[in-house]
């Protein structure tokens, strides 16, 4: 019970406490800091990194933890191909993006994602997606 709960000083915790899916997310925060330390790697540098986004690319919008540098640098996409992608659609209608990534999507999905056995991260690009 809330009420009763104790204040600690010490946690066992450490980093943020990241809720992907919207569950127990109050005040419109996706992450609380339980401490200070920052325990992730940037996707596409490997810096120190504790910011969780999607894929700007809405067809791959794949998870990442990914830093200001680079999400300036890579317009929020976690690869060039996706980058691409984004840059394509920013210029189309919402009725033509929405066609578009209707048309394309299946390419940046596995049929089954158990069957790219060599893909050790996601998300995967269209190109290695059709090597598996």
């Amino acid at each position: 019970h809330s009420d009763d709960a104790v204040e600690e000083e010490f946690s066992l915790f450490k980093g943020k406490n990241f809720v992907f899916d919207q569950r127990c997310v109050g005040e419109l925060t996706e992450s609380e800091e339980v401490t200070d330390d920052v325990l992730g790697r940037c996707f596409q540098c490997g810096e120190p990194c504790n910011h969780h986004t999607n894929c700007s690319n809405l067809m791959c919008h794949g998870l990442i933890l990914q830093c200001s540098n680079c999400a300036t640098t890579m317009l929020g996409a976690c690869s060039e191909a996706c980058k691409h992608e984004y840059v394509k659609m920013e210029s189309m209608t919402p009725d033509e993006q929405r066609n578009y990534r209707k048309a394309n999507a299946l390419k940046w999905k596995p049929k089954n994602p158990n069957s790219l056995k060599y893909i050790k991260f996601r998300p995967a690009s269209p190109e290695l997606l059709q090597e598996a």
